[in-house]
């Protein structure tokens, strides 16, 4: 079963864990342990707490060159998040985890520049792997592309009038975040029953987003220049009241609507302890 594992640091730079001259054994990858409370003989508060994972890699190179360059760049790519204290992105067939790299421990690399073993400690501040799903809809609802891991049957152009459909395909609600591209005046959108609206003026080349993940609005002009709106928030701030702007979308198909008059990107956050097998 062919694997793909790279580590994706917060300025986007890339180091290949599979390939490349660089390769990584996963095990320990698929594994995962829950913290909780106790109170005599009973269990609560289940949660996710930080843990370091381990990672062996090999550094199997043509030419001393190629292996010096790669040693070089691992360290790189990883020391920038570290410098920047932000985290980068251990990618794991298409899911994620945010990381740091903590922790070097060397072997076997004094006996030539092409080969050396290493165990890498990659710090996981929330040990939840995440799998994003995207759906775009385009102004007047020209759907323009989405990338789910099933076949629907059903057609994503839409508006209010004709709705589209997003599905979770996780087994609970779905942090998301939703773009709005201007020009929007008070934009809206229902997602699965929410309503997600907040009262600003997007001008042409400018976008609003709303990051269910982070639990921010930030509004964008054509310039770039960016500024919170979270006061904007429209409706009853109250999960599940229906208008709750970070309002998880729940397991399963959900009815998508708005009115047509602006193209906007849902990006649907599927997180799970355990990545699922074969997707």
């Amino acid at each position: 079963m062919k694997k793909s594992i790279e580590y994706v640091n917060h300025l986007g730079e890339k180091v290949n864990l599979f390939g490349d001259g660089i390769y990584c054994d996963s095990k320990g990858l698929d594994d995962w342990s829950l913290g909780y409370s106790t109170l005599g003989c009973r269990s609560f508060g289940f949660r996710r707490s930080q843990k370091a994972l381990n990672l062996s890699l090999k550094v199997i190179a043509k030419s001393e060159e190629e292996g010096f360059r790669a040693r070089n760049r691992l360290f790189e790519v990883a020391e920038k998040d570290v410098m920047a204290e932000t985290p980068g992105r251990l990618v794991y067939d298409g899911w994620y985890v945010h990381c740091w790299l903590v922790e070097s421990e060397k072997d076997m690399y004094w006996f030539t520049g092409k080969a050396a073993e290493y165990q890498i400690k990659v710090l996981v501040d929330d040990p939840a792997w995440v799998k994003e799903h995207e759906l775009s809809l385009s102004k007047d609802g020209d759907g323009t592309g989405l990338n789910f891991p099933y076949n629907f049957p059903y057609n994503f152009a839409g508006s209010s009038k004709e709705a589209s459909y997003v599905e979770n395909p996780g087994i609970v609600g779905a942090p998301a975040k939703i773009t709005v591209y201007g020009p929007a005046s008070n934009p809206h959108v229902i997602v699965g029953g929410n309503r997600y609206e907040v009262e600003a003026e997007v001008k042409s080349g400018g976008k609003l987003v709303v990051d269910g993940n982070e639990k921010t609005i930030t509004l964008y002009d054509e310039y770039g220049n960016s500024s919170s709106v979270f006061s904007k928030r429209r409706g009853v701030q109250r999960a599940g009241s229906g208008s709750y702007v970070f309002q998880p979308v729940p397991p399963g198909e959900n009815l998508v609507s708005w009115d047509g008059s602006f193209a906007f990107d849902i990006v649907l956050f599927e997180q799970r302890s355990e990545r699922r097998w074969g997707a």
